[in-house]
Parts: C-alpha cells; sequence; structure tokens
C-alpha cells in the first residue's frame, strides 16, 4: 500500500469520486484505476469496503433509513466526515424534501463526533436567507448524530456564472448576496474556513445559499479550534486556503476574507489565481510567497476594461498575504465593490506609495523617522495656522476621486487606450491647479502624462511639460526618486523624436545617473534608463551588451518574472547581438522577451511583434527559414493591423527577399 500523504490524498479523492457512483460504474473506475495503479487501486477497494459493507456494494445503505420523522430517498453526497441523504417526512404532517447528514459509520472518533456537533450549534446560531438553514437534529435509533437541513437544488456559482453567461455586474451582484451571508456569520462570531465555490449553491431562482460549516470555528479568542484531524489531515481546501492556514495558524475573518478574495476572481477571471500550480507543493508556494496577476490579464475586450482598476484592485487588496493588509471585514469589501457598481470612487488604492516610503525607510530608518516626526509638525502646524474648514472639506472630498481618476488613466494606459488616458490626466491637472500644496501629486501626473503624450505622437508639447513637472519636484532627488525618473526618460524620448541628438544625449547620461543613484537595483524605471543608455551608438556595441547584460541581471535578482521592463532589455540585446552576428546567442534573449511579453499583452500587440520579427531573422540566418517564415508572417499581420507602416516594410521586405532568394536556389538545383 501506499503511504506517503499525497498517495492517502489521492486515495481519499478517488474513494469519494467512486462512492457515488452505480455499483457497474463503480466496478469499471475501479478497474481503470487497477491498470494505472494496483496498490492505489487496493486502497481505494479497502476504503469502499469499509464504507460500503465487505463486498463493496451499497445495497444495504441504498434501502430506506429513518432519522426521526425523516425517511431517506437515496444518497446525494459522501464526504470524510459523513453522508449527505435526501429525505423526506414519514408521518404524514407535511410534505417536505430535507437533506439529511449524518456521521460515516465506522468513523465515530472523539474528534469527529465533537466537530459534528460543533457544527449543528454553529448552523443553530445562524439565520440567513443565503445560508442553507439548519431545520432539525438529533441522534438516531444507532445513536448516530445527524442534521436535517434545507434542500438546495443548484450550481456551483462558479459553474452558473459560467453557464448563464453571466455579465461582470451581475456576477459582482451575485457576490455581493453572498459577502451578505458570510457577514451575518462574522457578526455572530463564526469563521467559515472552506469558502469556495462548490459550497456555495445557486438555485433556479438565481438565489445563492452558502453551506457546508462542518469545519467552522467561532471567532472568540481562546476557544479550542484545532487545525488537524487525528490523522493529520489539515481543515481546508487547498487552493482556496489562506497564507495562515496554510501555514497551520489560527484562521480569523481575514482568512474568510483571502477566500472569498480567490473566489471573486474566479468568477471574475474564469480560473483562479493560482492557475498552473501543478503539485500541493507549488500551490502552497503560490499562497504563502507569489503575488497573482490581476485578473483582468485573463479576460479581453470589453470584459478586460470593466475588470481592470477598480475590480483588480479590489481583488488584489482580499489577496494580501498579510492579514493586516486585508480588508477589515467583510461588511467593508461589500462596500468597496458597491461602489465599484455605481460608478464611484473606491476607496482601496493600491500600495505603491507606501511600499516606496517602506523602501526608503528600510534602507534610512533615522532619516525617515526624523522626517516622520517633521512631516506630522508641519502637517499639524499648518492645518492649525491656514487650512479653514471649507478648503479642508474641498480637498477631502477631491483627493479620493482624482486619485482614482489617476489609477483609471493608467489602467486606460494598459489597455493601449492612449488618447482617453490622456484626457483623464488633463482632467486630473485642471482640478489640481485649483488646490494648493500639491506640486508633488502634479508632478506625478505630468509624468504620467508625457509619457502618454509621446504614445500618440506629441513630443513638443511633451518636452514643455518634462520641464513643467521638474520645476514642481523638491530638491532632494530621493523625495520623488521614480517621477523625477520618469520624467527624464521622457525628455530622452522627446528629443529622439524631434531630432536633437546632443540634447538626447544629455538627457540620457541625466536620467542614468539619476536612476544608478536613487532607484534600488532591478527598479522598472532604472532598467528603463540602462536601455535608454544601450541604445546609444556612440557607445561600441559590446560595452552596450555587457551594460544591458548588467541590468538583465538586476531584473531576474528582483524575482519579477514578467517584467515588462527586463522584457525591453532582453529584446534589445536580442536586436544587438543579430547585429553582432550571433544568432543563436540572440535568439535566447528574444525567446526569453516574448514569453514575458506574451504573459503581458498576449498576441497581436506591437511588443510581441517586435519579438517576433526579430526570432524569424535569427531563424532566418540559422537556416530554419520554415520557422522564420511563421514568425515573419504573424509580426507582419501585426504591423499592418496596428499601423505600424514603418515596420510592416522592414517586414514584407525581408520576408519577400527570404522567400527570393530560396525560390533562386530551388530553380538552380
Amino acid at each position: 500500500m501506499p503511504d506517503s500523504a499525497g498517495a492517502w490524498s489521492r486515495a481519499r479523492e478517488l474513494f469519494l469520486e467512486l462512492a457515488d457512483l452505480p455499483a457497474s460504474d463503480r466496478a469499471d473506475a475501479l478497474a481503470e484505476i487497477e491498470t494505472a495503479d494496483v496498490h492505489m487501486a487496493a486502497w481505494v477497494r479497502r476504503l469502499l469496503e469499509q464504507d460500503l459493507g465487505t463486498d463493496g456494494r451499497d445495497d444495504a445503505r441504498s434501502s430506506k433509513q429513518l432519522f426521526g420523522p425523516y425517511e431517506t430517498v437515496r444518497r446525494i453526497a459522501a464526504g470524510g466526515m459523513g453522508e449527505v441523504f435526501l429525505a423526506r417526512r414519514s408521518d404524514g404532517e407535511f410534505e417536505r424534501e430535507v437533506a439529511i447528514k449524518r456521521l460515516r459509520l465506522g468513523a465515530f472518533g472523539e474528534e469527529l463526533v465533537e466537530r459534528f456537533l460543533r457544527e449543528r450549534q454553529t448552523l443553530a446560531r445562524l439565520d440567513h436567507e443565503f445560508i442553507a438553514r439548519l431545520l432539525d437534529g438529533g441522534t438516531s435509533e444507532s445513536g448516530e448524530p445527524y442534521l436535517v437541513l434545507e434542500y438546495v437544488v443548484g450550481r456551483h456559482i462558479d459553474t452558473y456564472c459560467r453557464e448563464e453567461a453571466l455579465t461582470v455586474s451581475a456576477r459582482v451582484e451575485l457576490f455581493m448576496e453572498v459577502l451578505e451571508a458570510v457577514a451575518h456569520a462574522h457578526q455572530r462570531g463564526v469563521v467559515h474556513r472552506d469558502l469556495k465555490p462548490s459550497n456555495i449553491l445557486i438555485r433556479g431562482d438565481g438565489a445563492p445559499r452558502l453551506l457546508d460549516f462542518g469545519i467552522a470555528r467561532s471567532a472568540v479568542q481562546g476557544e479550542p479550534t484545532p487545525t488537524l484531524t487525528s490523522t493529520g489531515q489539515r481543515l481546508f481546501t487547498p487552493g482556496f486556503a489562506s497564507p495562515e492556514q496554510v501555514r497551520g495558524e489560527r484562521a480569523s475573518e481575514a482568512s474568510d476574507i483571502f477566500s472569498l478574495g480567490i473566489i471573486l476572481y474566479t468568477l471574475l477571471a474564469g480560473s483562479g489565481p493560482w492557475e498552473g500550480a501543478d503539485s500541493m507543493h507549488e500551490l502552497e508556494l503560490c499562497t504563502l510567497e507569489r503575488d497573482p496577476v490581476p485578473p483582468s490579464r485573463h479576460l479581453e475586450g470589453r470584459e478586460r476594461r470593466q475588470v481592470l482598476g477598480d475590480l483588480d484592485t479590489i481583488v488584489l487588496h482580499c489577496l494580501q498575504k498579510r492579514v493586516a493588509w486585508r480588508y477589515a471585514s467583510v461588511e467593508e469589501l461589500r462596500q468597496e465593490l458597491g461602489r465599484s457598481l455605481a460608478g464611484l470612487p473606491i476607496r482601496t488604492r493600491p500600495t505603491r506609495v507606501l511600499e516606496r516610503v517602506l523602501r526608503y525607510g528600510r534602507r534610512n530608518p533615522w532619516q525617515a523617522l526624523a522626517g516622520l516626526v517633521l512631516v506630522i509638525a508641519f502637517v499639524t502646524s499648518g492645518l492649525a495656522l491656514h487650512a479653514g474648514r471649507a478648503a479642508a472639506s474641498r480637498r477631502a472630498q477631491l483627493m479620493p476621486t482624482l486619485l482614482g481618476r489617476l489609477e483609471h488613466a493608467r489602467g486606460l494606459r494598459l489597455m493601449d487606450d492612449n488618447q482617453s488616458a490622456v484626457a483623464e490626466l488633463r482632467a486630473v491637472l485642471a482640478t489640481l491647479e485649483a488646490l494648493d500644496g500639491e506640486d508633488s501629486l502634479r508632478a506625478e501626473v505630468l509624468s504620467e502624462l508625457t509619457d502618454l503624450l509621446l504614445r500618440v505622437g506629441e513630443p513638443r508639447e511633451s518636452l514643455a511639460l518634462v520641464d513643467q513637472g521638474l520645476a514642481l519636484l523638491p530638491g532632494d532627488p530621493e523625495e520623488s526618486a521614480e517621477t523625477r525618473a520618469r520624467l527624464l526618460l521622457s525628455a530622452v524620448e522627446c528629443h529622439r523624436l524631434l531630432s536633437t541628438p546632443e540634447e538626447a544625449r544629455e538627457a540620457v547620461d541625466r536620467a542614468h545617473r539619476h536612476a544608478i543613484e536613487w532607484l534600488e537595483a532591478g527598479d522598472p524605471l532604472r532598467l528603463g534608463a540602462i536601455e535608454a543608455l544601450g541604445t546609444e551608438r556612440s557607445i561600441p556595441l559590446d560595452e552596450r551588451i555587457a551594460l544591458l547584460a548588467g541590468g538583465v541581471a538586476e531584473g531576474r535578482d528582483r524575482d519579477q518574472p514578467h517584467d515588462g521592463a527586463l522584457a525591453s532589455l532582453l529584446s534589445l540585446i536580442g536586436f544587438l547581438r543579430v547585429e553582432k552576428g550571433e544568432f543563436e546567442a540572440a535568439l535566447e534573449s528574444i525567446d526569453e522577451a516574448l514569453a514575458i511579453d506574451r504573459w503581458n499583452h498576449g498576441e497581436g500587440h506591437g511588443d510581441v511583434a517586435m519579438d517576433r520579427f526579430c526570432r524569424g531573422v535569427c531563424l532566418e540566418r540559422l537556416g530554419r527559414s520554415d520557422e522564420a517564415v511563421v514568425e515573419l508572417e504573424a509580426a507582419l499581420g501585426v504591423f499592418e493591423d496596428n499601423g505600424h507602416e514603418d515596420m510592416a516594410v522592414q517586414a514584407r521586405q525581408f520576408l519577400d527577399g527570404m522567400l527570393a532568394a530560396e525560390a533562386q536556389v530551388r530553380e538552380s538545383l
């Protein structure tokens, strides 16, 4: 017999799958398991015999049984703790179908009985329209404790959303009803601890029912709450558990919020945040250490635009690794979703500014402490001396809206809707003009706007705004390191587009010096400055490649495998190595860049097309013409579709020349 924890888990899963099958189907399924793994099949057969009788048949269990006034009709589910039957009242008082849940025969360990009775007590405290109700309970004549529950006919929430093709807003509205049920439980001191789509059924009328409080516990500190069964099995579902549950720590309301974040992610994206984890170890690693990509990355078109921004932010806030960084309550989460649906600014914002402050504090603890004291003193005195109530009220009302619009513009930029993003940022700037003391925020908005203006072909206006933004920044470069770096990099591109090479080189050197001195190794803006210097043709080719390789090493050390700045460096190294004739090395760099760009953008994006164009050139030079044609034709199609005529001409000329050369070779044979 297998004896590993993984083998036991697999055997138990197979047993639960086979236990509900008709006898004939069960025999066929068991035969398939035996063909693949005879030891696993023997273990599953033994579990079936213990559960269904010595010969593995369930005739005895299929006969009618009485639980108080209820008579079983058929078994509808089986789990590690008990069985669930469809039942009807047998005393003629009234007609009603119910679900009877009882402990599995032979499973009367003290801990299981305690858990079962605790579930009965938990359900007795809950009374909500979206929670499956406890109707009755007791002990059978044979001494088995049982529960009588509301019988719910429905589909799992993720299946229901998919099969009914619900819109994004409809999915969020349905999820908010689930939040009402969880909030009701939390208000009564009950933490569910096993929230997942299969524990949320949606009835035919579209109303949800929250099920299975079998491992729920009181939120009251000090009450016993075992994290392991006597067999060592953890009481949660991998893939929907919080980091603290994976570590074996006490689950709290915040743990349910993490699980709810995974459910919402699944409803919006169609797959979970840890999709692709191929082992229990990797699944736990994802839960404990890895940040998921925003759910909008899994979507396209209108759905992606609806999820991008607010919903991405809300979901990822639920999935913070640290308990203190998640929503304080389910009700707070529900209110945020309500604001998003109503088109109002949400209060949750990404932690970019906080992370920058913490980074600075770690590097300069005493300066940070002194700065904090000065800031507090300045703010206190400023409010006391200068800020009137009306101005403070106006600022308090405007700032969340302005920050929300800034994040919305960033989302539009990610969607390549640059014109809309420009309009949004112009509106933010116009409002900021009426507020005093917001120079840093104005400079940050200008730094975003200068880059967008370059994208829409307005380098002169962009350069003018660069100067405005730099003038607004404080004298200490560290206080606004990222904003200054973004403005300086925009200046580089402005001068290049305006064909002023001397000014461009001066701007490159200035941006590079600033980035190396004030930005952390691997920071995307620092990598952007390295890339800008690496494109300077006045520098020898080998020095440029070495410079870029150093930036790639920084990017890899940062452990952000999907960083777009890292992809840009790799792509540029690939082009330079093509220029040097190192086609194998070039292909290696381009393939790595292509994988990142595909992750971030998908096919059809200009960056992906550039990678495929360079890849086609490398393949042709290496004599792999058939593969080269595939890459070049794909790149050409994207260039033509997106109006990149210059690149389309280059790709078309290279492809035509390659095909003509091959035709001449064939004719000469």
